[in-house]
């Protein structure tokens, strides 16, 4: 044991400390502040008040405050050279005070005196804490020990670990300096250093714990997050001491959500990891309630020599990862990124049991994904599998936001007999998706009822969203190769009173009452009942208005029965029309940006398609329009179709129209604005039920432009409107035919509400790759059809 001995008469007279005749320099580079003849005071107790003359020198004006009403300045403020008295009054008590006088210099530089009074009592105290912890490196520590009675310090336990000198500084300030070597062991040194003051009234003890740790080497880590789950790996430790390592994983508040994972087996390897996406903690968040754990993990590897030692000789830092996503809490400011498949899927099977919890969150996609084909499935025959989970249901819909930035869904193929096939099933009120593309290799629903004699299964089909009730804007749909599909085999026989839609296909989606808006689509669609190049439609039911405005589509559209025996792409073959009913005839419907708007509106309500247009070629038995197959209250405005439209059946309800097939509008507030067609219309049932409009109930309330002269035999000039079941307001539709193609390509000759600032001619753009002649939109230029 080591014993220092320290002997201090105590003084009850005023005592500076040992620096008081040396000048205190508190310069920087703002201000220079001198104090004469010192900063720190440590005195005696005082049996009467006393005064300390001092000389202040700054290079600022400066005022002065005290803490302590016994301890203060006869002046508060000065310049350059100041004489000022330090009062310090009478202390009375047995204990040690302090106080503290700061000076501001302004623009907050303040520079301080302090003063430390001891009392009648036998004082014994030491500045800061009493409990000391040191790190593995070989230092040193200084304690102040403020007294006026006789002191002795000694080791009580530890003192082979750490040295100790002593130094008397003032008459009642003292310096204790423990210092230690290096602490190459593996276990902590700890030590006691008592401080025992005795004088007139007994004795005065204080003692010191000291502990110092030993060396911990540091792993290097990191967290793999990708496809291949969720891994941490680490470098292995160089000690020969260790011979166990444990994970352990917690919450971003350290609150452990696994025991302690073995690990040691995998500590062996070249490259330790372990894959920790198995994990029943994050498993459970997908298939049960419990513990649905959803956030940031953290993880760190420990090592230690066995399993039951609490001694650690290795660990990394803690390493952040996120249990199913890249990261992200979800937030507006802090969404959920989306970098590979396994994230993306991970959004669909959550979807199970955490509807609720996601249907607000945000996500962010921040590379190009590319889906593997899905295992067991037959891609080319279009058997049920799917490489991507639907996100959302009808039960919990998608009001959140997915932010695709720009990015790619790749080789999507989604196979299902759910009644909402997509990427997205459901997008509610509040859901955006925006910025993505996604790749269809083929998304299609099962046109098999589930049981004998009911309702088909499959309602809405769509490239982005089954049924879109929120915003779709920025998106685009793309085929992966020439038999890339989105088709619903519903023929819509049975007589759907179970659904609101049957058999409802459309390139971005197929149900639309929200809003879609610069969106495009060039996967083909197939769709032996509703289908459209942007979307399907919406049935009678609906009444929240809807709008589609700056979307093209440049896919082909084959719809109802386009030929009994024609294969189609995918490797469709399209059967016989023979089993079809009048139901079935009468509704389906199909056109290059919509298939069938059967909207329950009014004049104030109005649905509306606005600056959009379809390269594609339309191919079908059913109702066939250029941008919409059949639709009743709706505006279109200023949309144009350069595809083929091509009616293969002569029969009732059959009718091809360049820019709508069937207007079945009974109200006056239905709108055909500043449209044309520019595509071959091409009928089996003859000229008089072909037209820009090839069916009208009761008019359309407005005027439009005009029609390239071009007749189902590629010479005939086709009508502005065709057959019509009601006249009632046919004198409201007027227009030209224009009488040669030619003629179509110079604004002048349209009809005289065209606007300049939506319509352009192709020759005044600076820029028309697409060789297209006839007019186009100037906020989207032409793309001519896809081809493959």
């Amino acid at each position: 044991m080591k014993k220092f001995k320290l002997f201090l008469l105590a003084l009850s007279s005023v005592f500076l400390a040992a620096a008081c005749t040396q000048r205190e320099d508190l310069s920087d580079g703002d201000a220079a502040f001198y104090v004469t003849p010192s900063t720190q005071f440590v005195l005696g107790c005082l049996e009467q008040d006393t005064t300390i003359n001092l000389v202040i020198r700054s290079s600022k004006e400066w005022t002065a405050s005290s803490d302590s009403p016994w301890s203060d300045l006869s002046v508060h403020n000065g310049g350059a050279n100041t004489s000022v008295r330090l009062h310090v009054d009478h202390n009375g008590g047995t204990d040690l005070r302090s106080a503290l006088i700061s000076f501001d210099l302004g623009r907050g530089l303040v520079r301080t005196i302090g003063v430390k009074q001891l009392g009648s009592g036998d004082i014994l105290e030491v500045d800061g804490s009493l409990s000391r912890q040191l790190d593995y490196t070989a230092q040193q520590m200084e304690l102040t020990v403020y007294s006026n009675i006789d002191l002795s310090c000694e080791f009580t336990s530890g003192g082979e670990y750490f040295n100790c000198q002593t130094t008397k500084e003032g008459d009642f300030t003292h310096k204790i300096t423990i210092s230690c070597p290096q602490n190459n062991d593996v276990f902590t040194h700890d030590a006691t250093f008592l401080i025992t003051g005795s004088g007139p009234k007994g004795v005065q003890q204080k003692t010191i714990a000291i502990s110092q740790m030993y060396y911990v080497e540091t792993l290097s880590g990191n967290v793999r997050n990708d496809n291949s789950g969720i891994a941490i790996q680490w470098s292995a430790a160089s000690s020969a001491a260790i011979g166990y390592y444990e994970l352990q994983i917690t919450d971003n508040m350290l609150n452990a959500l696994t025991s302690p994972i073995d690990v040691t087996s995998e500590a062996s390897m070249a490259q330790p990891e372990y894959d920790i996406a198995g994990l029943a903690a994050f498993q459970n968040a997908i298939t049960s309630a419990t513990p649905n754990y959803m956030g940031e993990v953290v993880v760190k590897v420990i090592a230690k020599s066995d399993a039951s030692s609490q001694t650690i000789l290795a660990m990394t830092q803690a390493i952040g990862a996120h249990s199913h996503f890249l990261s992200g809490a979800g937030t507006e400011t802090d969404p959920y990124r989306i970098d590979c498949a396994r994230h993306l899927n991970n959004i669909g099977a959550l979807w199970v049991k955490n509807g609720p919890r996601l249907s607000s969150a945000n996500f962010l996609q921040t590379k190009n994904i590319v889906l593997d084909d899905p295992a067991g499935v037959n891609t080319a025959s279009g058997q049920l599998g799917q490489n991507m989970n639907i996100i959302a249901n009808s039960a919990n819909l998608f009001n959140g936001t997915y932010d695709g930035a720009g990015h790619q869904i790749g080789n999507v193929y989604i196979s299902s007999d759910d009644a909402l096939v997509g990427p997205f099933a459901q997008i509610g009120p509040d859901g955006t998706v925006c910025r993505l593309t996604v790749e269809v290799n083929r998304i299609q629903g099962d046109g098999t009822p589930k049981t004998a004699n009911t309702d088909f299964q499959t309602t809405n089909i769509g490239g982005i969203a089954a049924l879109n009730q929120g915003v779709i804007t920025g998106c685009k749909v793309v085929a992966k190769n020439a038999a890339s599909v989105i088709y619903c085999p519903n023929n819509g026989a049975k007589t759907n009173s179970g659904a609101i839609y049957n058999g409802y296909v459309g390139g971005i989606c197929g149900g639309q009452e929200g809003k879609v808006e610069y969106c495009s689509n060039s996967c083909q669609i197939v769709s032996l009942n509703v289908g459209g190049g942007i979307f399907g439609g919406i049935n009678s039911t609906i009444t929240a208005k809807g709008s589609v405005s700056y979307c093209y589509n440049t896919a082909d559209i084959f719809g109802g029965y386009p030929g009994a025996g024609v294969t189609v792409p995918g490797g469709i073959v399209i059967p016989s029309s023979g089993t079809m009913t009048s139901n079935q005839t009468v509704g389906a419907a199909s056109g290059g940006i919509c298939g069938r708007v059967e909207f329950n509106g009014t004049a104030a309500n109005v649905y509306l398609i606005r600056k959009c247009f379809n390269s594609g070629n339309i191919y079908g038995d059913c109702l066939l329009g250029g941008v919409a197959g059949r639709v009743n209250i709706v505006e279109i405005g200023n949309c144009y179709n350069s595809g083929n439209v091509t009616q293969s059946r002569n029969g009732n309800n059959t009718y091809s129209g360049g820019v709508v097939g069937h207007f079945n509008s009974g109200n006056a507030a239905a709108k055909l604005i500043n449209c044309y067609n520019a595509g071959v219309i091409q009928s089996a049932r003859g000229i008089d039920f072909t037209g820009l409009i090839a069916g009208i109930k009761n008019g359309v309330n407005s005027a439009f432009i005009d029609v390239v002269a071009c007749g189902n035999t590629g010479d005939t000039p086709v009508l502005i409107y065709g057959a019509t079941t009601s006249v009632a307001n046919q004198a409201n539709i007027t227009g030209k035919v224009l009488s040669s193609p030619a003629l179509m390509q110079s604004l002048a000759n349209y009809y005289p509400s065209y606007g300049s600032d939506i319509w352009a001619e192709a020759s005044s753009l600076a820029s028309n790759p697409s060789g297209y002649l006839y007019p186009q939109l100037t906020e989207l230029p032409h793309v001519n059809r896809t081809t493959y």
